[in-house]
């Protein structure tokens, strides 16, 4: 393959990804559940950035309190605290400058190393936006646990040398 075009292939797949995160990340009016599931995990604790040729994006994730987050993400500030339901590991992100305070779901996995950050977000044609509960938000995860169109496309951070 030509090797212009696979890199033009590679930019137009990570813009994909990109604007589908945007674009797909549902507004919710509750957190998956109602209070936080673990304590803050401070392996979590950084200023990531995002793994695209496209452009570089940047979050900042630090601790609110023992079991709440706050993220610095482009322009906004968000409160995130973990979700964990059906052994996912997940978050609730709430943004918190916005009056109405609409909360998006994500799933999150960090590598082995710590290094590399990978967030997918809760497809909300599984999950329907209109659901106004933590209880029904929770089962309706668990019933799709292992349903493949649960999650959109994952994206990555790798964490900034400190």
């Amino acid at each position: 393959m030509n090797p212009r075009l696979h890199t033009l292939k590679r930019v137009l797949s990570s813009a994909l990804v990109v604007c589908t995160l945007v674009l797909s990340a549902c507004d919710y009016d509750v957190p998956i559940t109602a209070n936080p599931t673990r304590r803050v995990d401070a392996r979590l604790l950084a200023n990531w950035t995002l793994v695209s040729p496209l452009k570089s994006e940047h979050m900042r994730i630090r601790r609110y309190d023992d079991s709440n987050y706050v993220i610095a993400y482009q322009d906004g500030l968000y409160r995130a605290h973990h979700s964990d339901v059906a052994d996912l590991p997940l978050v609730s992100v709430q943004e918190i400058e916005d009056q109405q305070r609409k909360f998006v779901y994500f799933a999150w996995q960090l590598s082995d190393d710590g290094n590399r950050l990978t967030i997918k977000t809760i497809r909300a044609s599984v999950i329907p936006k209109e659901t106004k509960d933590s209880v029904t938000v929770a089962k309706l995860i668990e019933t799709n646990r292992a349903n493949a169109q649960l999650f959109e496309d994952s994206f990555a951070y790798t964490r900034d040398p400190k």
